[in-house]
């Protein structure tokens, strides 16, 4: 019985025919014979186009076979037509498994923004959607797991949004427009490299309740990672005395600026002079918006005049203006030391 010509060649040499093809294309030359079919098996370029929950099932079904066979991939090219909860979290498996079979190639088809929500994500998948080049314009992150995140001479990211994520890592983003933090801890981040065309760049952490010494440190080092914050907003449930013998030993080399503060007491008990300095010499803010009561409002007022008055200081003014809200607009008061305010 005579050999069919289709398999007169090499495993070797179909599959490097085969990656001359389409992944569709390459699909339709299985049928030739069990030789082609055992090449396609082992392609090492996988492109899939998702429109339906039968065809997640596939992917999920290859990447798993080469995930149990251990096959080496060299490209994975994903386009995907369904709604993204329908992915999540499959897909931050398929790149695992991917990366882990040896991956050089990673496409995505105009992927301009992507947010990422209530889920665990790896650190290498995450990094690598990152660094695509020229094609990742936003990202949001809220309420995932990340064990570290870096942003790597990302030329194409424009905004990058963070909630509610323990996140450690570094920032380097030369085109980076917008960036927002909230959560509830100070999160480990580094600006590698301080774009030039950042116009917002916002913490939001709350509500912040039994902070001492250390915790103010750790803020006014994270602030002067970048040049200048344009909105920083504290919210914190109670205040407490602070150690600011400690606080001024651990931050004497770090100046943050600040051009907004918007600090809110949801629940003050009087006055707390030692809060407040910590307070302000953490952040020395431009502009400050206080939410409080009448005495926590004496205590900023008095704390700022005694800075305007050392010798040392670069507080140059300090002007207090308070809200109508008949008018709906604002107006320059005088407070006297010892003065409340209404």
């Amino acid at each position: 019985m005579g050999t069919s010509s289709a398999d007169m060649l090499s495993v070797c040499l179909i599959r490097k025919i085969l990656c001359y093809l389409s992944y569709g294309e390459a699909t339709w030359m299985r049928i030739l014979s069990k030789t082609w079919l055992q090449a396609w098996l082992d392609l090492p370029n996988l492109e899939f186009e998702v429109t339906s929950g039968k065809s997640i099932t596939i992917v999920d079904e290859i990447t798993n076979r080469y995930r149990d066979g251990n096959i080496p991939i060299d490209k994975f090219e994903f386009h995907n037509f369904t709604k993204p909860d329908h992915i999540y979290p499959l897909i931050d498996r398929w790149l695992d498994i991917v990366l882990q079979n040896g991956l050089h190639i990673i496409d995505y088809e105009n992927m301009k923004s992507l947010e990422i929500l209530n889920t665990e994500v790896s650190y290498r998948y995450l990094n690598n959607l990152i660094s695509i080049p020229y094609c990742l314009d936003r990202l949001i992150l809220a309420n995932n797991t990340v064990s570290r995140f870096d942003v790597c001479r990302s030329q194409s990211l424009r905004v990058l949004k963070i909630r509610n994520c323990k996140i450690i890592g570094a920032i380097d983003a030369p085109n980076l427009r917008l960036f927002e933090y909230k959560g509830r801890v100070i999160p480990q981040l580094k600006f590698v490299q301080e774009s030039r065309q950042l116009k917002h760049l916002q913490i939001i952490l709350d509500p912040l309740y039994n902070l001492d010494a250390a915790w103010f440190c750790d803020l006014r080092k994270f602030l002067p990672d970048s040049t200048s914050w344009s909105h920083v907003t504290l919210c914190f449930l109670k205040c407490n005395e602070i150690n600011l013998k400690s606080f001024q030993l651990q931050c004497r080399a770090v100046t943050p600026k600040v051009d907004v503060l918007d600090a809110k007491f949801l629940m003050p008990t009087g006055e707390c002079p030692t809060f407040v300095d910590a307070l302000l010499w953490s952040c020395r803010p431009r502009k400050l918006n206080l939410q409080s009561t009448s005495e926590m409002f004496t205590c900023f007022v008095n704390c700022l005049r005694e800075m305007k008055n050392l010798s040392h200081g670069q507080l140059k003014e300090a002007k207090v203006y308070k809200f109508d809200q008949k008018s709906q607009s604002w107006h320059c008061v005088e407070h006297k030391r010892g003065e409340s305010s209404q």
